[in-house]
């Protein structure tokens, strides 16, 4: 069997982020190459992403509007 992926943990900061937009979010950054899981938390405006750093399109996360955050 092989061994499970290794992940890096990241943390995205929006400067505004409402309940209707958060799923639409959530998908749009699922959708990036590299992103293997999302958790969006609107209280906090954050997202906390699992990434396979050797698949990340760093170019599409560097164009989300949001601050990446180190965790």
């Amino acid at each position: 069997m092989a061994p499970p992926p290794f992940l890096n943990s990241l943390m995205l900061s929006f400067e505004s982020l409402s309940a209707e937009e958060a799923p639409a979010v959530a998908a749009r950054l699922r959708a990036l190459a590299g992103v293997e899981d999302v958790v969006v938390l609107v209280e906090e405006k954050v997202a906390y992403l699992k990434v396979d750093k050797q698949k990340l399109d760093e170019a599409a996360l560097a164009a989300f509007p949001a601050t990446a955050v180190a965790t």
